[in-house]
């Protein structure tokens, strides 16, 4: 009995060993190559409309340029420096940029130079126009026009007139998608100023100029109109 025992376990350790064997020659399992998405959009061409591709990024950031506008009845031309846009479906807001501007004219009058902080929240009427009001500031010098400020006895030395105060008006746009990174958007800007020729701040200083005409009459120099054609590529 004990010799039959003996047998059987030795017969199923040699089925063992023989099993492992066998399965350590097997050759491993090649990987199946899996088709790509590829090779199936190029077979069926329809498919593709059905593919997920990332959407393009809401907020974008860009700069521009105005070769040609109008500054107070003078040419003018003007960089936007810096250009912050939220743009979705319906909306196209240009929460904040900065541009510098400079006109063309000939003179000591008509010469200015100008900062502009503005925003500009514009509806999308649809894929390629939209349309909203402007709210900036900005910072006006006339380079060649001498200036003092008085407040009673006290007077500053002359130096280049400047002023400042807020515009409003309106932008449309017009936005043309280049590729899924850059964006080209024409914008047509027109708005109003509000600097101020005779109160330099609101602590009584007024501003006295070294031409005495322009004491009398301001006029040359008042706050006028500004229209810009605008041309900006966003990413």
């Amino acid at each position: 009995m004990k010799i039959f025992k003996l047998g059987l376990v030795l017969e199923v350790f040699l089925v063992f060993v023989a099993a492992s064997s066998v399965a350590s020659e097997m050759p491993a399992e090649m990987p199946r190559e899996m088709p790509t998405d590829t090779s199936i959009l190029q077979e069926n061409p329809n498919l593709e409309k059905y593919t997920f591709s990332e959407p393009r990024s809401e907020v974008q950031i860009g700069f521009g340029l105005s070769p040609f506008g109008m500054i107070r009845d003078q040419m003018g031309i003007s960089a936007n420096l810096f250009q912050f846009h939220w743009i979705t479906s319906h909306l196209d807001w240009e929460i904040f940029s900065l541009s510098f501007a400079e006109s063309l004219g000939g003179d000591d009058v008509t010469k200015s130079k100008q900062f502009t902080f503005r925003t500009v929240p514009k509806y999308r009427i649809n894929q390629t126009f939209s349309i909203g009001p402007l709210l900036g500031y900005e910072f006006v010098s006339f380079p060649n026009l001498q200036s003092q400020i008085f407040n009673g006895t006290l007077a500053t030395p002359q130096e280049n007139f400047s002023s400042r105060g807020v515009v409003y008006g309106g932008v449309l746009s017009e936005t043309f998608p280049l590729n899924s990174d850059l964006t080209f958007k024409v914008n047509q800007v027109l708005y109003k100023e509000t600097y101020s020729t005779s109160n330099a701040n609101e602590d009584g200083w007024t501003y006295r100029f070294a031409n005495p005409a322009l004491n009398q009459n301001s006029g040359p120099i008042n706050p006028g109109t500004v229209l810009m054609f605008e041309f900006s590529v966003l990413y």
